[in-house]
């Protein structure tokens, strides 16, 4: 049987510019301790969490109600301005080997080593792969660790799970948590039967399908919670729009709206008022803000933001019950706080995705790309 393991080389767009050739220097740092906050997400990721929700909102404001469409100037569907180039993809030889074997994984760094030209001296090498990819190189390495040279030591391979794969997981938490009963108010399994969304499952098994559906899910959530701040029964109502400073105003009802129905409960709800449907709605908010930030950061090509969302998904991968994904990302942010040098540290953050247009809103997880070539 004919085993296909596609390899890309992919161009660095934002190098790093002290890069050093000294090994020593590269291998030098070492993993130090580190306590549960090194891995939570800080109070920073917490505003820019908050900054860009309240963006969103705003943008849906202006864009699906019609009394606020003149105010669209003001808005925008994300708050990213970074600059931006098409990515130079290079396909290497396909290799006829198993990916589930030791031997395999040691023959595919190899393999890398050999098509880059690097036969002799220091030389480090970003890797990126799904969460089974990262676990088969580590233990390539580990079955090396005792060779003297540093190239058949396999010490210049730096792994990192990709985005797509990670962004998956993030939609079966979401898919799993949020399913419900088909009797179930606004749960995923009654508007799929409403919307007649027959690839849609729990599994999440049709990844494109289910990203879909799931985000006009939470657009719908959030138009009607929009509708409910504003004491409206649709879109179409009229909604009074102050004159002057109107863009303020806008501001200021987006902040309320993610305020009231995500960050703290609704000030007119009762405290004393167990109501299951209106804390699963808050949830779905919830769920639904965490991963339209993470698919936007990968759109607009933000690697630290990316990374802060691997923070906030180690919570929910662990109360999940994702276990092989909850220590991926906890081994992720230890390699960048503790272990990692400078170098491989900027590669992996701020070259996360490939953006084959060079166009804002067009960048894609690498892994996603070495899935198309498959």
């Amino acid at each position: 049987m004919w085993n296909m393991t596609t390899r890309l080389v992919i161009q660095v767009r934002q190098p790093y510019t002290q890069m050093t050739q000294d090994e020593q220097t590269v291998q030098k740092r070492r993993r130090k301790d580190l306590t549960e906050t090194d891995m939570m997400p800080t109070a920073e990721d917490d505003k820019s969490c908050f900054e860009k929700a309240k963006a969103y909102v705003m943008w849906i404001m202006t864009s699906k109600f019609q009394s606020m469409a003149h105010l669209a100037t003001f808005t925008s569907p994300s708050i990213h301005c970074l600059p931006l180039q098409p990515t130079q993809v290079a396909p290497l030889e396909i290799l006829d080997v198993d990916e589930g074997k030791t031997d395999s994984n040691i023959a595919i760094l190899e393999a890398f080593q050999k098509d880059t030209n690097k036969s002799a001296g220091p030389f480090v090498q970003a890797v990126v792969g799904d969460q089974l990819t990262c676990k088969n190189i580590r233990g390539a390495k580990r079955l090396r660790f005792t060779e003297r040279n540093p190239l058949t030591r396999l010490s210049w391979a730096y792994e990192t799970p990709g985005n797509f794969h990670f962004t998956w997981a993030c939609l079966g938490v979401c898919t799993e948590y949020l399913w419900g009963a088909e009797t179930m108010k606004g749960s995923l399994s009654q508007l799929k039967d409403i919307c007649y969304r027959a690839q849609v499952d729990k599994a999440v098994k049709n990844f494109r399908q289910s990203d879909e559906f799931f985000t006009q899910a939470f657009e719908a959530h959030l138009c009607a919670a929009i509708c409910h701040h504003f004491a409206i029964r649709s879109r179409s109502d009229t909604i009074i729009v102050p004159s002057t400073k109107p863009e303020d105003w806008l501001e200021e009802q987006a902040e309320a709206v993610v305020k009231n129905c995500i960050v703290v409960k609704d000030p007119d709800y009762p405290e004393d008022n167990d109501d299951q449907l209106y804390t699963f709605h808050r949830a779905f908010l919830y769920m639904g803000f965490l991963y339209n930030n993470l698919r936007d950061d990968i759109r607009y090509e933000d690697g630290p933001r990316i990374l802060a969302m691997w923070r906030y998904w180690l919570i929910h991968f662990v109360g999940a019950g994702r276990h092989n994904y909850a220590r991926e990302a906890a081994n992720l942010q230890a390699n960048l706080k503790a272990d990692w040098p400078e170098e491989i540290k900027h590669l992996h953050t701020h070259n996360r995705t490939v953006n084959m247009t060079g166009k804002a809103g067009g960048g894609k997880p690498i892994d996603m790309l070495n899935e198309h070539y498959n």
